[in-house]
């Protein structure tokens, strides 16, 4: 998956002779992005998909079907990144804590729909977690 202007694109990759093949093709679209932290999206080995919506009055966190149907709104907030679980019950995601100018990591529950800041430090962090196997991610805890 990758970005492409505005949209949101996913190529199939073939890992034994490491290229891309086939026609890209969109998946989403408009997602929030810029120039120093890219474009906000996670997806699962499994399909699951999560992006953030670029809209005018903020930033809605939302699921989408594999149709690209809008389901439920995951949370309203800024973010900078977002990662998804393996299993995708839990995202993290950099937020700018607007006190200390700096960039926190935030967990969020999406079954429960609770969050709570990962770091507290005066430092930027901004997406140091996650594995693609899960295996050493943080968001395992």
């Amino acid at each position: 998956m990758f970005l492409q202007g505005l949209n949101l694109v996913a190529q199939r990759f073939d890992l034994e002779q490491m290229q891309i093949s086939g026609e890209p093709k969109i998946v989403a679209g408009p997602v929030q992005q810029d120039d120093r932290f890219g474009g906000g999206f996670s997806a699962t080995a499994e399909g699951s998909i999560l992006y953030v919506l670029g809209v005018q009055t903020g930033v809605a966190l939302t699921w989408f079907s594999p149709g690209g149907s809008p389901g439920e709104t995951v949370a309203l907030e800024p973010f900078n990144n977002i990662r998804l679980s393996p299993d995708g019950s839990k995202l993290a995601a950099s937020i700018l804590d607007e006190e200390g100018g700096m960039l926190q990591l935030w967990t969020f529950d999406v079954h429960r729909r609770t969050s709570s800041r990962f770091t507290f430090d005066a430092a930027d962090h901004d997406m140091q977690l996650g594995h693609p196997t899960g295996k050493r991610s943080r968001l395992n805890r």
